[in-house]
């Protein structure tokens, strides 16, 4: 039901994309880029492909160095249903050169 997604109490102007809609933690039912189930845009797909395809080409073009002290190793993760970073803690800070 998009006209339930977009309301007012959780989007300051639910009529614009701005960063201040998402300045509070958003339902992630309320935000829906792309729609939802068999008439999903399938623009999702092609958008989904082109974010790996910038990845691998930035990580070409740059050499990746975590700052001293901090590595992949020392990450704290969760074991969900799979391994994945706790997005609580601090983060890996890296620098591209």
């Amino acid at each position: 039901n998009i006209g339930r997604m977009h309301r007012l109490e959780f989007f300051p102007k639910p009529n614009e994309f701005t960063l201040e809609n998402f300045a509070k933690n958003v339902p992630y039912r309320y935000f829906q880029p792309f729609g939802f189930g068999p008439r999903g845009c399938a623009g999702k797909y092609i958008a989904m492909v082109m974010m790996k395809a910038i990845l691998v080409t930035l990580l070409r073009r740059f050499h990746v160095k975590t700052l001293q002290g901090q590595c992949v190793e020392r990450i704290q993760k969760i074991h969900d249903l799979s391994s994945h970073p706790d997005e609580t803690k601090n983060m890996l800070e890296m620098i591209f050169t």
